[in-house]
């Protein structure tokens, strides 16, 4: 059954009737009513439209199998059901007997009725009605309740078990495979974000989420990318990181980048840090630099998919910078294969990390880029080149370097048992390109 946004809303807030208690869990509210083999007590209605007094019985429909319509005017499917209530009712003549009631006022429903010029035919009304909505409580419509003629609950369904298929089995007694409808609520604090519900669903039912603030005093400058959870997805965390920093991070499936292979085009300067004295790099940082946190669902979490879903929020929060990639001709510093064996294969399904420090560095289970950028950002970042992964190996690997891994040559000393190299060379060097609008 389709349900708009402002259809359940409305009902929410119309079909309060029950305890409104905060909650940790989603509640089935059809269960605290009256349930399926329970008898109806005898009612009297009062305001009732279209039936000879202006009160009625329960009572009255003993013998027949009554339909309770609980409805509203706000409700497109309700309105569309009294044609089809009035054929079967016709249809099933002395059997059948549905009763609309709603919680509006009388001279709400007739304005409506008037101005719609909706017919009703033989169906009474029942305006601004409450024990019906105690006895069978819902938050969404339209909502049916079957009493058979023994003034016994039979079931509670939807509108979409209203036909005459289903009414000869309600009276053949044969209703045992009724689909029954439940209507479950959770309590929202509307001034809460969701992750600050109450409920713990709404952290354990988590796809997607994205937080952008900027500079947050306390916290200090870097970022970290979770690994992937089959129920949560992958999450990156960046705190306190200025423009280059957020869209290096963004481009990551593309490469390693820095000043070296980025091109700025803005209208202020004073947005990177380059040139600003070490005194004064806390204030400039309050100024220029944000928050930013991304969890994406599960089968966005791959690498290509996951960065892609970085740009495009980091484009939502940051409109006015416009980025691309693209590649140019350059002097570079290029890892590369030194033969055709593959002596850095990674062995399958063994564990993955990344750990340095001055003298080694070991990787497994990651990617060549995972080890270009530690290379690039900590170990030879004084070396005026961009580093760039031209090995053409797409699969995981394993290496241990035992060197000093601020000089090159150490470095290619232990990457030589691996046939591997790091060459000066001219190479397709990608460039992040941003552009203030």
């Amino acid at each position: 059954m389709k349900k708009s946004t402002i259809f359940v809303v409305l009902a929410l807030l119309c079909l309060n009737f029950w305890a409104t208690a905060q909650q940790n869990q989603a509640i089935d509210i059809t269960s605290k009513g009256l349930q399926v083999g329970q008898a109806l007590p005898v009612l009297s209605l009062d305001s009732v439209i279209n039936f000879p007094t202006k009160t009625l019985s329960t009572s009255s429909f003993r013998g027949k199998l009554l339909i309770i319509d609980f409805w509203a005017t706000w409700c497109g499917p309700c309105i569309g059901m009294f044609p089809k209530m009035e054929r079967l009712q016709q249809q099933f003549d002395g059997q059948v007997q549905f009763l609309a009631v709603t919680y509006q006022k009388s001279a709400e429903v007739k304005a409506f009725l008037q101005q719609r010029k909706t017919k009703h035919g033989a169906i009474p009304l029942v305006s601004n009605e409450k024990q019906l909505h105690r006895l069978f409580p819902h938050v969404y419509l339209p909502h049916y309740v079957w009493i058979d003629e023994n003034g016994v609950v039979r079931a509670i369904t939807d509108h979409e078990a209203i036909d005459a298929q289903h009414i000869r089995q309600m009276l053949a007694k044969q209703d045992q495979g009724f689909e029954m409808k439940h209507d479950t609520r959770l309590e929202l604090n509307s001034q809460n974000l969701f992750l600050n519900q109450n409920a713990p669903v709404f952290e354990q039912g988590l796809k997607g989420y994205s937080y952008f603030s900027g500079f947050i005093e306390g916290l200090s400058a870097g970022y970290a990318i979770y690994p992937n959870d089959t129920a949560k997805g992958k999450r990156l965390t960046a705190t306190n990181l200025s423009l280059m920093n957020l869209f290096s991070i963004a481009y990551r499936d593309y490469g390693n980048f820095g000043y070296k292979n980025m091109v700025f085009m803005l209208k202020d300067s004073s947005q990177l840090s380059i040139g600003i004295a070490k005194t004064k790099l806390k204030d400039w940082a309050k100024k220029h630099t944000y928050c930013f946190e991304v969890v994406v669902a599960p089968e966005q979490s791959e690498t290509r998919p996951f960065y892609e879903h970085i740009r495009r929020f980091l484009a939502i929060y940051l409109p006015q910078y416009q980025t691309s990639i693209s590649y140019r001709q350059q002097a570079c510093l290029a890892l590369v294969r030194t033969s055709r064996a593959t002596k850095f294969e990674a062995r399958a399904n063994s564990d993955s990390f990344l750990k340095v420090d001055g003298q080694s560095l070991q990787i497994q289970n990651q990617h060549f880029m995972q080890l270009i950028r530690p290379l690039a950002t900590y170990y030879l970042q004084n070396i005026d080149l961009p580093l760039i992964d031209e090995t053409g190996y797409a699969g995981p690997i394993k290496l241990s370097l035992q060197a000093d891994m601020g000089n090159l040559d150490s470095i290619n000393k232990a990457l030589k048992a691996y046939d591997l190299a790091l060459v000066k060379k001219i190479g397709s060097c990608p460039i992040v390109n941003i552009k203030e609008l």
